[in-house]
């Protein structure tokens, strides 16, 4: 497993991370503030790699076990204070990034039916207010709340994209009680994450000529309130928010 990174001044990319022994790196969180970089791997640990680190005497990375199968998503709280991973081992583990190097167990573990596929912080709502957007193969899209460790809202959806069709990944939306997500019938779906709906509402149907698969990737701008997606037709939707 490898990490690389790109200079979009030079064009030049290089290593950052090698994870030996034919572990992959499947999962990556960077805290720009610290210079520190949180590598999930198929292992279920999680590597920390500090960017300004010498590459000509690089120093043994720190490997923490934290799942124990394959860790498919991280992420940092608005305050890089906290670090939530998703994983195959049916968990979301919620931990104190200061605590991590020590620590032998989670602040909060989270059970699900099936494999967890992402784990995302609101990036707009602060710490520790700021809750996780959970999607998972059990067919839900789950908030929870890392204060009391409790699940506050569930929501159905369809997460089965087959071998062919990208994982579906909730993201949080422009607005702080709303999520997007991909849908089998090529449309994007937002959710209400305020508790006050009934569920899933979709607010874009399947409209425009780039709209001719399933919308499996998706991004959000929140300098330019701009919401993207890509299917595997090879095209790239971006929706901009009406004034």
């Amino acid at each position: 497993g490898k990490v690389r990174a790109t200079n979009f001044t030079t064009g030049e990319c290089a290593e950052v991370y090698i994870q030996p022994d034919g572990v992959a790196c499947t999962a990556l969180a960077v805290d720009n503030s610290k210079r520190l970089m949180y590598i999930g791997l198929t292992s279920g640990e999680v590597a920390l790699k500090h960017l300004d680190s010498d590459d000509s005497a690089p120093a043994k990375p720190l490997i923490v076990s934290i799942h124990a199968r394959k860790i498919g998503c991280l992420s940092l709280s608005p305050k890089g204070d906290f670090l939530v991973s998703a994983s195959n081992d049916r968990t979301v583990r919620l931990c104190k990034t200061r605590h991590i190097k020590t620590m032998k167990h989670a602040i909060h573990t989270w059970e699900f039916d099936l494999s967890v596929q992402s784990a995302y912080f609101d990036p707009i709502l602060s710490s520790p207010t700021s809750r996780i957007l959970v999607t998972s193969y059990n067919d839900t899209v789950t908030v929870l709340d890392p204060v009391d460790g409790t699940t506050p809202l569930t929501y159905s959806h369809n997460n089965r994209t087959g071998r062919y069709v990208t994982c579906f990944r909730a993201i949080w939306g422009l607005h702080p009680e709303s999520a997007l997500i991909g849908s089998m019938d090529r449309t994007l779906e937002m959710i209400d994450t305020s508790g006050k709906g009934k569920g899933a509402t979709r607010c874009l149907q399947k409209t425009g000529e780039g709209l001719t698969a399933i919308p499996a990737v998706l991004a959000v701008s929140y300098a330019h309130k701009l919401c993207a997606s890509i299917n595997g037709s090879g095209y790239a939707c971006i929706w901009k928010e009406q004034s």
